[in-house]
């Protein structure tokens, strides 16, 4: 399957992340994070692009910017390109050290930029590096640090604090105590408010319908009469009435055919059709995304086989 094209605007807020080639690590100790955050922070400046949070872990980082004149993808290509060439001259190693491309998702700002600040700025917290808050207050390696601290002199700060107060000891108070919240709640991920059943989508972006719509229309990529996404459980749902499957079958690694064809007809509505990464519906079907990938591509042969319509599922 060939890959979607980048959405790469000006003035628009991107969630970038990447990880080590084979999930091995990027980041051995402190001073290859300090390496890399001094090349962003020279890039940030060169291409007038503004970051709002960001977070390095032992095998990925996350940052969340709002891009200027130069492209995002020159910016990653340079970040990436020059990191990698320190990092294997240091540890004397060659050949690539990043999984394949960096991704990027790009994102509503009013409506998730407070989301995505906190789900990235916790990124240690979710990912075990440190155990508590408490000791997140003490990482060096996240944009939280700076939030609380005024701990580098690069990152964009005031406008995520006056979000919350125009006083900053209070603007920080609230702040915290908004990260504290979803800690307690246990909701560590972005919550999507409003994203629902019938809304247009693509897997590039997170934001409302009508936000979907404005973008695609933006890229000369917007098509009336595209699928409306629907959750992958309202999918699931429907596909395992039609098939008589079970939907914890369709979740299992059962191998009979009435399965793996609801499986393929699933992953070919959800990824070609609604927008979905291969990830997210792997993790939903509890397989490897490439596995996702390759079930997506025997979806169009077996809805012919059984005679069945996309309508059959909307």
């Amino acid at each position: 399957m060939a890959r979607q094209a980048r959405l790469d605007f000006p003035g628009t807020l991107q969630h970038v992340t990447a990880r080590g080639i084979g999930r091995s690590l990027i980041f051995r100790d402190d001073k290859d994070r300090m390496s890399f955050v001094n090349r962003l922070r020279v890039l940030l400046k060169e291409t007038e692009t503004r970051c709002y949070a960001w977070s390095l872990l032992p095998g990925r980082f996350h940052l969340l910017l709002e891009i200027g004149a130069t492209p995002l993808s020159a910016l990653m290509r340079r970040l990436m390109t020059s990191y990698a060439g320190l990092f294997n001259n240091r540890h004397r190693r060659s050949g690539h050290l990043f999984q394949n491309r960096y991704r990027s998702t790009l994102c509503e700002k009013g409506r998730y930029f407070l989301e995505l600040v906190r789900y990235i700025h916790l990124q240690p917290l979710r990912g075990g590096v440190v155990k508590s808050l408490s000791e997140l207050e003490n990482y060096p390696w996240t944009g939280h640090d700076a939030l609380m601290k005024d701990s580098n002199d690069w990152q964009e700060r005031d406008e995520v604090l006056l979000l919350f107060s125009s006083g900053k000891e209070q603007a920080r108070q609230m702040y915290a105590d908004f990260l504290k919240e979803a800690v307690n709640q246990g909701t560590l991920e972005v919550v999507r408010d409003g994203y629902g059943d019938g809304d247009p989508s693509d897997g590039r972006i997170l934001g409302s319908g009508d936000f979907v719509v404005k973008v695609l229309k933006e890229a000369g990529e917007f098509r009336e009469g595209d699928v409306k996404k629907v959750s992958l459980q309202t999918l699931c749902q429907r596909i395992s009435s039609c098939f008589n499957v079970a939907e914890g079958e369709l979740r299992s690694p059962l191998k009979k055919k009435p399965v793996v064809d609801a499986k393929s007809i699933f992953s070919y509505l959800a990824i070609k059709k609604m927008g979905y990464s291969g990830v997210e519906v792997g993790d939903y079907l509890n397989v490897r995304g490439y596995s996702a990938m390759r079930l997506s591509q025997k979806g169009p042969e077996i809805l012919q086989a059984n005679g069945l319509a996309l309508s059959t599922f909307l």
